[in-house]
């Protein structure tokens, strides 16, 4: 399968879908990632392109940036970007509920640009959600639990800045209560935009 995640900026994808990500790669499944900021206009002082490449890797050796500005994303620049991807069978991004205005303009035209071919999926960033309600379940194990927390363990720089969502704590408690729903030890929930089987 071919799977196309999509992060707004810099440790989206990792924080809404790292678990996931790590069980498609333990399954062998083909992943792209593209990141749409690297933060700069904001963050310029931190290694956050190289935070963000060292985590993915463990994930994918396939990573793309594109330079947008933060809180300066266009549709259409965005778009266009989307069209330079074959159709992959999997699409992940930010759910409908993600209120940062970036966010927003990567699920809308990443739902224009893929939900009538393949099956696509708003991840959680549950920080910034606002009646996200799940209704696609993925079951994780420790060790995805634990790839999830190597990846964002690359980001030394938010670590060191006490970001509250890189927060162990926080992550396996989300982890926990999404399994619970399912009764299972640790889930990952996504909202179904487009299931194609």
């Amino acid at each position: 399968m071919k799977v196309l995640a999509l992060s707004p900026h810099t440790d989206d994808i990792e924080l809404g879908a790292g678990g996931f990500l790590t069980k498609l790669h333990e399954q062998g499944h083909e992943i792209q990632v593209a990141v749409f900021s690297d933060c700069s206009t904001y963050w310029g002082h931190l290694p956050l392109v190289e935070e963000c490449v060292k985590s993915l890797l463990y994930v994918t050796d396939s990573l793309d940036f594109f330079g947008f500005k933060m809180r300066e994303f266009n549709r259409q620049g965005v778009l266009d970007v989307l069209m330079k991807f074959d159709t992959p069978d999997l699409v992940l991004l930010p759910s409908s509920s993600d209120i940062h205005q970036d966010h927003q303009v990567v699920h809308n035209e990443g739902v224009r640009a893929f939900s009538r071919e393949c099956t696509v999926l708003g991840y959680e960033l549950h920080y910034n959600c606002r009646g996200f309600k799940p209704n696609y379940y993925v079951e994780l194990k420790e060790k995805h639990v634990k790839g999830k927390l190597q990846m964002l363990s690359e980001y030394k720089s938010q670590i060191k800045l006490h970001r509250p969502y890189f927060d162990e704590q926080l992550i396996r408690g989300l982890a926990r209560s999404r399994g619970l729903q399912i009764k299972k030890e640790y889930a990952e929930a996504f909202e179904v935009i487009t299931l194609i089987a």
